[in-house]
């Protein structure tokens, strides 16, 4: 049969609109600690029953991340960025008004962009796990899904 193809395809998509993505799967073998860098993207949507005042995104970093080299690369509104006890980043939207999904969905969507360096000298396999918890207003912090990398370091790795 002249007329057949096949297509595989990976389908990414969440159950809860609040999410957290990161840009690579692996850290190749060969990594740079001082070029390469993983862009984590949190998103979130208001899905209450009123519009959102303040919203506060609170990543904890764990240690195989240099929290120095954070860079906050894009964001959906106006934000502050607050580094808490060296390893706790928020990132507030104060009077961001974001309105409820019932009210207005397409402006009731936000997102924020962190980069960060990897550490050097992370061991073979290694998994980077990092998830953020989500605060609008004063509700109980919803927790997004956990965003895995894993370390393919070896000893030749640049530093």
């Amino acid at each position: 049969m002249d007329n057949y193809t096949k297509w595989t395809e990976i389908i990414r998509g969440s159950f809860d609109p609040n999410d957290k993505l990161v840009n690579k799967e692996t850290l190749p073998a060969t990594y740079n600690a001082n070029k390469d860098r993983l862009l984590y993207t949190i998103r979130f949507q208001n899905t209450g029953s009123d519009t959102a005042f303040t919203v506060i995104v609170r990543d904890v970093i764990l240690n195989n991340l240099d929290v120095s080299s954070l860079r906050v690369v894009n964001a959906s509104h106006t934000y502050q960025l607050i580094v808490r006890e060296k390893n706790i980043v928020e990132v507030a939207f104060p009077n961001i008004q974001l309105p409820d999904s019932n009210a207005n969905e397409a402006k009731s969507h936000g997102f924020v962009q962190l980069e960060f360096k990897p550490k050097a000298g992370l061991p073979v396999n290694a998994e980077i796990n990092n998830n953020a918890s989500i605060f609008f207003d004063y509700n109980a912090p919803i927790v997004t899904n956990t965003a895995t990398l894993k370390s393919n370091y070896h000893r030749h790795c640049k530093q």
